[in-house]
């Protein structure tokens, strides 16, 4: 009966999340439906150089709102990446038509779409014909790179790397920082769902990064010195 009620908090949880994620969508798609709106006045009053004092008030209110509406994009994005980590942290199997590809292309794509901070050292020592599902190792490398990232906001000179190099018949890939580092607590707790060190974390990042690498057949670990010492996650796959 425990079990069963524990798969029912689960769900009832997952909706709740998910309802509050896609507020922050709707909430931001009307943002840009009313930037839309001023944007086709603008257009209108450049066509009527009559009206031209008109023009210089919407852009300076344009110019005023910008910031507000990068916040808002910024939301919607991470409104919607939330939703879809939540959905892909309780889905029991990975998608079948996710396609092969290299790590040199895995990587330069989870750079890419991590946008990170600073330029992360980049280091493959794997053979070119190794390859994996895309999609499924791009976004364990983009929740690790994101993760390195805000270890290390608080740092004057932060470094992230990412290397991945042949081990025998296996591939070992690392993420490093020189962030906050991680506490012996922190890391016994830091991949099940949910947990999170900070106020705006979703809780399922690193659940989704061990949950994709069980799929793909290995096993991640965290390291770290302790706290203000860096973290560094150790991915081991099978070479394919």
């Amino acid at each position: 009966m425990s079990r069963r009620r524990s798969k029912v908090d689960t769900v009832e949880t997952l909706v709740h999340d998910m309802a509050n994620a896609l507020v922050f969508v709707f909430a931001s798609l009307d943002n840009l439906s009313t930037l839309q709106r001023r944007r086709q006045r603008i257009e209108a009053a450049v066509a009527r150089p009559d009206e031209s004092p008109f023009l210089q008030g919407m852009m300076q209110l344009l110019s005023q709102n910008r910031e507000a509406t990068d916040r808002g994009i910024e939301e919607m994005r991470w409104a919607a990446e939330h939703a879809l980590s939540l959905l892909e942290v309780n889905r029991s199997n990975p998608d079948a038509r996710d396609e092969l590809a290299n790590l040199e292309t895995i990587f330069t794509k989870a750079v890419c779409l991590a946008q990170l901070p600073v330029v992360p050292v980049v280091e493959i020592a794997v053979e070119p014909n190794v390859r994996y599902r895309k999609n499924q190792l791009e976004r364990v490398l983009v929740n690790l790179l994101r993760n390195a990232a805000n270890a290390t906001d608080s740092v004057d000179e932060p470094e992230i790397a990412m290397r991945a190099r042949e081990c025998g018949d296996v591939v070992t890939i690392e993420v490093c920082d020189n962030g906050v580092g991680i506490t012996d607590n922190e890391r016994a707790a830091m991949f099940a769902p949910g947990y999170t060190t900070r106020e705006d974390g979703s809780g399922h990042g690193l659940a989704i990064v061990a949950r994709h690498v069980e799929a793909l057949g290995g096993v991640v670990l965290a390291e770290s010195a302790g706290p203000g010492c860096g973290a560094r996650f150790e991915i081991t796959l099978p070479m394919y």
